[in-house]
């Protein structure tokens, strides 16, 4: 489990040059502030040096934040692990379903996907995570779910502190009318930094719990957040067209998933299947619903310009107001562009830009919808192009039969 140097080679970026992102600064920057309000709120709530139970607490507080650090660099410096460069399955009738990546020059193991951001093909992909700037795969999936709860203990912790430490501030007046010392004293600046620490603190517990939780049932069951999407969509295509459910392959019972999860000389290469299945039924329903996603595509032309802006404000203000909660790139788009759009929402569309002969040119991102003209756009402006002809015809005629009379 803390075989980590060994894994050094699979990492596109330095270790230390992975921490120098906006996701692992945050991360950094919410433990160091909450542990600089739990030590500066002991000191007067429960002081460690005058207490056994204050020493306990604190050291307890220092263990668990340690801790989450720890395993926080682990899962990022370990890396999710890569497919091979020229990773050809083991059993050769395989190649005819499994997909070949031009980029890493190797067959996609079973569970694997290329990519993007971090530039491989990575062993069971479960999601690119910001917080660690790197994928969570294979090699790390189980250090990053170690690393959220003792965040989770950590944040907790913290939160007890803080709220408690607030409420005696808040009631600080009552306290000296009963005729006792006040616990906790705080000026009005540290009264708004104290209620801002208790918001974060709280938030992170809330978020940690649904990763977590996310995390422990994908173990217990086998599969990636990506694979969860995939069975659900599974259940809803298949109920529509009147197929049989699908019987997810990986589940092997909870008891060999995690066998499979804490082995140490398993490559995350070629997985087991539980009996009468195959990796092929599983490739086989991608395949399905990614034609059917494909026939919802369509085509748009570019109606206004859009420099990429992510909050563009002045040119397109409804758009501005309800940004995509993704962490992908804007698509800039000129007059006489055209667009092929994958995701369709009310104020923007994710596409890929086409050239003159409608293929792909590989560009990509979120715009505006008010950028460009669809198929209905199009239609709406043809039924009140057609109904202004009516209008002004009907209205030249009772023109012509009232100057007539």
């Amino acid at each position: 489990m803390f075989n980590v140097l060994s894994r050094l080679a699979d990492m596109k970026l330095p270790p230390i040059g992975r921490l120098f992102s906006w996701g692992p600064i945050l991360i950094l920057s919410i433990m160091g502030f909450l542990t600089y309000m739990v030590f500066y709120f002991v000191e007067m709530w429960w002081v460690p040096s005058q207490s056994v139970g204050g020493m306990v607490h604190i050291t307890v507080y220092c263990i668990t934040t340690l801790s989450s650090l720890c395993w926080f660099l682990t899962a990022s410096f370990t890396g999710p692990g890569r497919v091979p460069r020229g990773w050809t399955p083991p059993n050769e009738a395989a190649v005819e379903y499994l997909q070949y990546c031009n980029t890493c020059k190797a067959y996609k193991a079973p569970r694997s996907l290329h990519c993007k951001k971090c530039g491989f093909c990575v062993k069971k992909l479960d999601h690119h995570c910001p917080w660690i700037n790197i994928c969570v795969g294979h090699d790390n999936h189980l250090y990053f779910a170690i690393f959220l709860t003792f965040t989770l203990l950590a944040c907790f912790q913290a939160a007890i502190v803080v709220t408690t430490c607030l409420y005696h501030a808040i009631n600080r007046g009552w306290y000296i009318q009963q005729g006792l010392q006040p616990v906790i004293s705080l000026s009005s600046s540290r009264l708004m930094l104290t209620m801002f620490a208790t918001g974060l603190a709280v938030g992170a517990v809330v978020a940690a719990v649904f990763l977590l939780h996310g995390q422990l049932t994908g173990f217990i069951k086998n599969f990636t957040e990506i694979e969860g999407w995939v069975l659900e969509k599974a259940k809803y295509r298949r109920r529509a067209a009147g197929l049989p459910a699908f019987v997810y392959p990986y589940d092997m019972g909870w008891k060999e998933n995690l066998k499979l999860l804490l082995a140490r000389d398993f490559d995350g290469l070629w997985w087991p299947v539980r009996k009468g299945c195959s990796p092929k039924e599983m490739m086989d329903e991608q395949k399905a619903q990614k034609k059917d996603r494909e026939s919802r595509f369509f085509v748009c032309n570019v109606s206004d310009e859009y420099d990429g802006a992510r909050v563009p404000l002045a040119a397109y203000p409804r758009a501005a107001l309800a940004p995509p909660l993704s962490l992908a790139p804007r698509l800039p788009l000129r007059l006489g562009d055209c667009v092929r759009v994958l995701v369709d929402g009310p104020q923007w569309m994710f596409g890929v830009k086409l050239t003159t002969e409608g293929q792909e040119t590989g560009k990509r991102g979120w715009f505006p919808r008010a950028a460009v003209y669809t198929e209905e756009d199009l239609e709406d402006a043809q039924i009140d192009a057609q109904t202004d002809t009516q209008t002004h015809t009907i209205t030249n005629a009772l023109t012509v039969k009232t100057k007539s009379a």
